[in-house]
């Protein structure tokens, strides 16, 4: 092992088959809107998509806490099932993101493994997330370092050129006439972007009031809580992130605020239909959106 850099789980090689549906499913609808957005020229849209299965699959580790399978004597065919399917959703983001960064791209999938494409890569061929497979990572230097402040004993001061410089006059030419400076005016400040929406937008979210009526921790995860929640009219399983902040039996009967209308997502293997609002104070656990006097369930909350 180098020093200063952990060992690679398994040593680097990749052994294992992918279940998790949720990954699978959204890996496909990218390709699906990356290729349509590419047909009609929309460069920006396209590459968004990618990047999306990318955040999902950070997402998906976060919550799947392989360091965590990894000191389990019960947790190692998880651990290969997520350091698969994390590795082959990377390649498949690398291929939908090679028109416009080809060199990085080949670069990513040389360093997960993929097999050498032999030609160019193909939608039909090489965006399809394998389920099961064998390879093995390479390690490399980071393909973009972080750039580190550098003590002023060490560093080089370069001095970039400017517009306002003067060139250097040849030995035997005249002096250039001197003129009086002109005013320099500062330039004009950006305006700030606005991303505020508007009320139509905002009302597309269906956020209601739902009663937790069981709750319990999600295993293999230190996060994760599965609820049981009434919305009045139905009874639906969420999956949340506050194991950190609440025990499970103390949330049973409480009343939370949830967005009602989001589309299902599978984390560790359940489906959750929903999502419970909670303030994540930076570097603080979550905070459950509360209410002084708990409204009916399916209450609206405006």
């Amino acid at each position: 092992m180098e020093l200063g850099r952990p060992a690679l789980y398994r040593g680097g090689r990749l052994a294992g088959t992918s279940t998790n549906e949720a990954v699978t499913t959204l890996a496909a609808g990218c390709v699906k809107d990356y290729r349509e957005a590419m047909d009609r020229f929309a460069l920006d849209v396209a590459f968004r998509h990618a990047f999306r299965l990318v955040d999902t699959v950070n997402e998906y580790i976060a919550a799947s806490e392989p360091w965590s399978l990894a000191k389990r004597d019960d947790g190692q065919r998880a651990l290969d099932e997520v350091l698969w399917t994390s590795a082959e959703a990377l390649r498949v983001a690398a291929v939908l993101l090679g028109p416009a960064m080809p060199g990085s791209s080949e670069e990513i999938q040389t360093r997960v493994g993929a097999p050498a494409s032999g030609a160019e890569r193909r939608l039909d061929r090489d965006a399809s997330l394998a389920t099961t497979g064998d390879r093995t990572l390479q390690r490399k230097e980071a393909m973009w370092p972080r750039l580190e402040a550098q003590d002023d004993s060490t560093a080089v001061s370069i001095k970039e050129p400017r517009v306002t410089d003067q060139p250097k006059a040849d030995a035997g030419a005249p002096p250039a006439a001197s003129s009086p400076a002109a005013p320099v005016s500062a330039p004009a400040a950006a305006p700030a972007a606005d991303n505020r929406i508007s009320i139509d937008e905002f009302m597309k979210i269906d956020l209601r009031v739902a009663r937790v009526t069981a709750a319990e921790r999600v295993p293999n995860s230190k996060k994760l809580i599965k609820l049981s929640i009434d919305l009045g009219t139905e009874q639906r399983t969420l999956v949340a992130g506050i194991a950190e902040a609440y025990e499970a039996d103390a949330l049973v009967g409480r009343h939370v605020a949830v967005v009602a209308n989001l589309k299902p997502a599978k984390l560790m293997g359940i489906e959750s239909n929903g999502m419970v609002l909670a303030a994540s104070p930076e570097g603080g656990k979550p905070i459950l959106v509360s209410f002084d006097t708990p409204p009916e369930p399916n209450t609206r909350v405006r």
